[in-house]
């Protein structure tokens, strides 16, 4: 019998929970296989994509391979470029094969399909599929209580830990870089208020990600970790804005926006977001990422250091962003809300 494909609903959640705990051995208590998140990933409205993002391939009736879509339309030059960010993609290894055919099928979707990082034989396999590698994705942390830290993390608990305690503290105490004059407000959902910032017209080094703010509310009700919403204002005029998410006790820069590309006004709105970010009382450590030197060279300002640098592989058979840097952010993967206990923190 042929293979079928089409995009999941809920009654296929059990049975792509069932293949992911058994093609990574993940455990059935896992964040990634929790029915809310799985809904909330692959069902539940986004206002860049019609229908499902969770595709599913049977055969016979027995799911063989899944794969998810993170949908992400970068605002190139030349105009809008449709991406997917592909995700949770597993294979029955009794159907050798099938994992290949669910990539093929999904790479119909959109013109350009992304990977960023990946296991060393998947960064050694896409190449094959015709991927290039145009960049990386650096992430990068700060601690904020280191003490907090180390008593919340108990799998980090060897002979080394006294010197751990003392180097975090001395990088908690690092400057930000100050943020002239400009302030934050919170925001319970985003509105018309983000519109000049959407707009802005200024020449970026970079395809800047798309954003709407049905798209950052959507965000704003993942249930796997707690996200909040700022504007970032200078007097009362908008700027930008950003997005936190707080997993466990590691509160991440999770998206960043500012309608002006001149680094200074960067360098500000990271500062903005790492002091809002620390005066959560469950914070014990700040992440951040970026794939611009814009958002690079801003987060370092502040004191956070290079923890890794993943690199960001396209899949683009028409050229359409060939030697172009792309504005990738957490909220365009899991990263924004994936959890690890055994992982809890970067420094």
């Amino acid at each position: 019998m042929a293979f079928q494909f089409s995009g999941s609903s809920g009654q296929d959640l059990s049975d792509v929970s069932a293949l992911l705990q058994r093609a990574f051995g993940t455990a059935s208590d896992a964040q990634a296989v929790q029915p809310a998140l799985m809904r909330w990933k692959y069902l539940e409205p986004r206002p860049d994509w019609s229908g499902s993002r969770g595709y599913v391939l049977r055969k016979d009736g027995r799911l063989v391979a899944h794969a998810c879509a993170y949908p992400i339309t970068l605002l190139a030059s030349g105009g809008p470029v449709r991406a997917d960010h592909m995700g949770d993609w597993a294979a029955d290894p009794a159907d050798p094969g099938a994992g290949t055919l669910i990539w093929r099928y999904l790479s119909e979707l959109t013109p350009v399909m992304l990977t960023v990082g990946g296991s060393q034989p998947t960064r050694q396999l896409l190449p094959r599929m015709r991927y290039r590698q145009q960049h990386t994705w650096d992430l990068y942390a700060r601690p904020v209580r280191p003490w907090q830290q180390f008593r919340t993390d108990p799998f980090q608990r060897g002979w080394k830990q006294p010197a751990r305690i003392l180097r975090n503290f001395a990088r908690s105490l690092r400057p930000l870089s100050g943020h002239q004059g400009w302030s934050v407000r919170k925001v319970q959902r985003f509105g018309d208020a983000i519109g000049p910032a959407l707009q802005a017209r200024a020449a970026y080094p970079f395809a800047r990600a798309g954003r709407s703010p049905e798209l950052l509310n959507y965000f704003l009700a993942c249930p796997a970790a707690a996200f909040s919403g700022y504007l970032l204002m200078e007097g009362q005029e908008v700027q930008g804005w950003f997005l936190l998410s707080r997993v466990a006790q590691q509160v991440r820069i999770a998206e960043m926006w500012v309608a002006r590309p001149e680094p200074a006004a960067w360098r500000s709105a990271y500062a903005l977001a790492a002091e809002t970010a620390a005066a959560d009382p469950a914070c014990c450590e700040i992440a951040a990422g970026s794939s611009t030197d814009l958002g690079r060279q801003a987060i370092a300002a502040n004191g956070f250091q290079l923890r890794e640098a993943e690199p960001v592989f396209v899949y683009d058979p028409q050229h359409l962003l060939e030697g172009v840097n792309l504005q990738l952010e957490m909220i365009d993967g899991d990263v924004a809300f994936f959890h690890n206990p055994a992982y809890p923190y970067l420094t």
